[in-house]
């Protein structure tokens, strides 16, 4: 996919580099967008890749097309990550189906573009929605694979999908662009407190000139 070459987003990861072909990662919302666009590359440099996502046909159709040409090995697991049953649920199987995971990109997401002047509780459900998804879930996430990631013997990895929305906000995104903004400001934290482990940090950005190329359903 010619689009994958960049993304506007900010990642937040190790400085080391890690040997691809023996990694094995675990990508949310892998589904579409840019969480397919990095499966895409993980695949290419031999990595074992998990993708996670709601719908499992869109799982099964992205497996089957990255399936085609590539050094690696990709699996799904379908769930809805706005659940904290399905995260414990997810971590337990991927610890267990693939002892060897050393990396975790929480890069799913959901958007609702409104005023946060809607009221009512259907209106605050979605919203409730937007930040389990878009802060709970990474920073769970993080903390169930984590302790994990330090008892390996080779480098291990945690990528944190962000956007310039976390630091350049717009209306009506009130709430997408406050849970990209924390979820910066966690992995700025994680980042001071692991960098003398196998899980050393940085930042790193990536700008794209058409952002529309990426297709990402955050509204779906």
């Amino acid at each position: 996919m010619d689009n994958c070459s960049a993304a506007p987003v900010s990642l937040a990861f190790y400085s080391k580099p890690l040997n691809l072909k023996s990694s094995t990662v675990l990508i949310t919302g892998g589904g579409a967008g840019i969480g397919h666009c990095l499966a895409e590359r993980f695949l290419k440099s031999g990595s074992i890749v998990i993708i996670t996502g709601r719908c499992e046909d869109r799982l099964k159709k992205v497996k089957q097309k990255l399936s085609i040409n590539n050094n690696g090995k990709i699996y799904y697991h379908a769930g809805d990550l706005a659940s904290t049953e399905y995260r414990h649920r997810l971590c337990e199987w991927v610890v267990k189906e693939f002892p060897s995971i050393n990396v975790l990109v929480n890069n799913a997401a959901t958007q609702r573009k409104e005023t946060i002047l809607n009221e009512g509780t259907a209106e605050w459900y979605e919203r409730e929605n937007e930040i389990h998804v878009n802060l709970s879930a990474p920073i769970h996430l993080s903390s169930l694979l984590i302790p994990y990631f330090l008892k390996q013997q080779k480098q291990c990895a945690v990528i944190n999908v962000t956007t310039g929305l976390a630091f350049i906000p717009t209306p009506y995104c009130a709430v997408y662009a406050a849970t990209k903004a924390a979820l910066h400001s966690f992995t700025m934290s994680l980042r001071f407190e692991f960098e003398s482990t196998n899980i050393p940090w940085s930042r790193r950005k990536t700008k794209n000139k058409d952002p529309e190329q990426l297709c990402n359903p955050l509204w779906d």
